[in-house]
């Protein structure tokens, strides 16, 4: 494991890379990935092809090895957006569909809860949504201080407030939104088995799903908002889409509700998805007696 001043050292490097050549290369590291057996290749191979069955053996081979690239595009694009000043960043690139949901939702004045899985390019989503609004934005802390200091300094350089995923931070979250305030939480994170979540379908898979959104929905009648920013050809730029949550996100029935999310969230990868990080191991939790996800054997 490399140390954090290590990591720091090559974010710097990495930083300096012009998007075009940093995707180009993400693209060249994930295609050579693919050509091995190796653990990020498992894990992208057994979650498409548990979660997209009625896809052909090509068809599946291809969106794996897209996946994998877009991986790589997206790892090596982080450092960029990181590491540039703020009047430079690559939300400058960022075109946006159906943005008036998003304007018109936080214009109510009860506060929006901005739902971006992990999709796409989210670091530029949080860069642009900060220049534009007031922005609380939860997050899990990294283990290594250093690294995790370094993130933050950053995404507050954008004026976008951090947010642990803490029971503090909750308590900050529900403030925000009721001052009127944009949260925006990754909803598709494992909450862990102590935190409140519970199993339903993802992609026809019991998946453990975290239960936050549909307290905070409940309890502050924010505007539930889904959105993501699509990468575009190499350097080309991003595309960002918007859509209003399913009603049911505000259910006292925390199955249908947490159900609908995913359907929603399920909805947002169907346009992108080589663009979904189904390199993580989204489906190691099971219900109890059920197999292991991700065993070898």
């Amino acid at each position: 494991m490399a140390s954090p001043r290590l990591m720091l050292f090559f974010i710097a490097i990495l930083g300096k890379i012009p998007l075009f050549i940093s995707h180009k290369l993400g693209e060249m590291i994930g295609w050579l990935l693919y050509q091995f057996n190796n653990g990020m290749r498992f894990k992208v191979t057994r979650n498409v092809t548990r979660c997209f069955p009625t896809l052909s053996a090509p068809e599946q081979k291809t969106l794996i090895k897209r996946s994998m690239q877009e991986t790589m595009k997206m790892v090596l694009e982080m450092p960029i957006v990181w590491s540039t000043p703020k009047t430079k960043r690559c939300h400058d690139l960022l075109t946006l569909h159906n943005k008036a949901l998003l304007k018109d939702a936080y214009q109510a004045g009860k506060g929006v809860l901005l739902l971006s899985p992990h999709l796409g390019a989210w670091e530029v989503a949080i860069f642009w949504l900060a220049k534009h609004y007031p922005v609380y934005a939860m997050y899990k802390p990294q283990k290594k201080a250093e690294i995790n200091d370094f993130i933050a300094r950053a995404r507050g350089d954008s004026g976008t407030i951090m947010v642990p995923a803490n029971v503090s931070g909750i308590r900050t979250a529900i403030k925000a939104l009721r001052a009127g305030n944009v949260v925006a939480i990754l909803p598709d994170h494992d909450p862990g088995e102590n935190n409140g979540g519970c199993f339903v379908p993802f992609f026809g898979i019991q998946t453990r799903t975290m239960s936050l959104v549909n307290e905070l929905a409940k309890r502050t009648d924010a505007a539930v908002v889904f959105g993501f920013a699509k990468r575009l050809g190499a350097g080309k730029g991003y595309e960002g889409y918007f859509h209003a949550a399913h009603p049911d996100i505000y259910s006292e029935d925390r199955i249908k509700a947490l159900t609908s999310m995913n359907q929603d969230i399920e909805k947002m990868v169907a346009l992108a998805p080589e663009q979904y990080e189904w390199a993580v191991r989204r489906f190691r939790a099971r219900p109890e007696g059920e197999a292991p996800f991700y065993d070898k054997n």
